[in-house]
């Protein structure tokens, strides 16, 4: 199983970085990637964004992305801040760990 643990910030400056470690997992053998955003700071779209792609291609490579623990409170009210609540709520993609942690009964 791979392991993604972020911390610090992930904002557009970590985008390729960030980019290039889920390509990188994607491409091994793992059928599950789990992340630990525990330690995360602050994230902006373009990591949401990443994230959101991210899970929808490994659904599709019958791969799966989970998270290791609930998001920080922090962290997921960034989140609706950003607007992911609702397009979450519209998704269809099945067996996205952001659903639930993003839903706006989330606090």
């Amino acid at each position: 199983m791979g392991e993604i643990i972020l911390h610090s910030d992930c904002l557009i400056n970590r985008a390729g970085e960030l980019h290039r470690l889920f390509l990188h997992l994607l491409a091994g053998a793992d059928e599950q990637v789990e992340i630990d955003m525990s330690a995360t700071g602050r994230c902006d779209v373009s990591f949401f964004q990443l994230l959101c792609s991210a899970c929808r291609s490994y659904f599709h490579d019958h791969k799966r992305i989970v998270l290791t623990a609930p998001l920080p409170p922090a962290l997921s009210e960034q989140f609706r801040k950003a607007g992911f609540h609702l397009a979450c709520s519209t998704c269809g993609q099945t067996g996205c760990p952001l659903k639930g942690a993003l839903s706006p009964d989330n606090s």
